[in-house]
């Protein structure tokens, strides 16, 4: 996509806002991503279960959205469930 809006004359604000949601989607995305297999390494025994790995596991029982998430994602009131729900629509 990046490709097709290589010139800076071409982008109008609308596409500038879209790439950014898109990049801001795929930073966070990774994060969960990344962050869950750690979390299920660490619950195995694979690894050593460190404070962000507990933090993540305390969320995701209390549903509430994990801290390292919070920071890469947008404002939310949402507990989790909900919020996953949203991000799922968001990204589509």
């Amino acid at each position: 996509m990046a490709e097709l809006y290589s010139k800076a004359e071409d982008r109008t604000p609308y596409t500038v806002v879209a790439l950014q949601e898109c990049e801001r989607m795929n930073f966070l995305t990774k994060e969960i991503r990344r962050s869950l297999k750690e979390l299920d390494l660490g619950l195995k025994g694979e690894l050593t279960i460190t404070t962000d790995m507990e933090e993540l596991g305390n969320g995701l029982f209390l549903d509430q959205v994990p801290a390292s998430w919070t920071k890469r994602a947008y404002p939310s009131m949402y507990p989790l469930g909900v919020w996953y729900a949203d991000l799922l629509l968001r990204i589509k």
